[in-house]
């Protein structure tokens, strides 16, 4: 863990300046004309030294813990051939990147979609136009074998009440619901209040969305 205080030019690193911890403070490489105090500093790695050297460069560094001078000194001497690249990325950036990542995820989920759409109904229409491909009694002698007959029943069950029972009331309530509103604009008709809603500049199609909202 690392902390910082900052008093006008005069700041304070105490505790530990490692690669977990650089993050914390890396701002800190675009101030100028700084004092840096680091007798509270208690550990550093190559990294956290390579970190001080190049923080050394815009700033003066002073008190340095004796037990990191070591380290920081013979990084410091040896660090003429390395250089630390400034992270500069805005959040312009980093929202650029979020899209593009979340592009090419839908644009590979959506492929893969198509590819497995167009396997089934490509294998469902070939079905369908050569019924006498499949192999049914091949597949109702594995069915058998295996001793699955018993739950045909069953299946046929689950198939009519759970996966066809929602489909055929959705059916009756479209049909109800259209019957409905045919109705209801036959009444209309008679009563010409279509005639009202088209002198105040009422469509009947925007009426007829405006029920279905509310």
């Amino acid at each position: 863990m690392v902390k910082i205080e900052i008093d006008k030019h005069l700041a304070k690193i105490a505790g530990t300046v490692d690669k977990n911890t650089i993050t914390e403070i890396y701002y800190l490489l675009k101030v100028k004309n700084m004092i840096i105090d680091l007798s509270k500093v208690k550990s550093i790695d190559y990294e956290g030294a390579l970190f001080l050297a190049e923080l050394s460069k815009k700033n003066t560094l002073t008190n340095i813990n004796q037990n990191i001078k070591p380290l920081y000194e013979f990084v410091l001497q040896n660090i003429k051939n390395l250089n630390i690249i400034e992270d500069n990325r805005t959040l312009l950036f980093y929202a650029r990147e979020y899209i593009k990542e979340i592009a090419v995820s839908i644009k590979e989920n959506g492929i893969n979609f198509l590819l497995f759409f167009g396997e089934f109904i490509y294998f469902l229409l070939f079905l369908i136009t050569h019924p006498w491909k499949f192999r049914f009694k091949e597949t109702a002698a594995i069915i058998v074998k295996a001793g699955a007959n018993i739950y045909i029943v069953d299946m046929l069950d689950i198939s009519i009440f759970r996966e066809l029972a929602p489909l055929i009331a959705a059916i009756v309530v479209a049909g109800r619901s259209a019957s409905a509103f045919s109705a209801e604009m036959g009444v209309m008709k008679l009563t010409k209040k279509t005639v009202l809603t088209t002198n105040q500049k009422v469509t009947i199609r925007r009426f007829l969305r405006i029920r279905i909202r509310t």
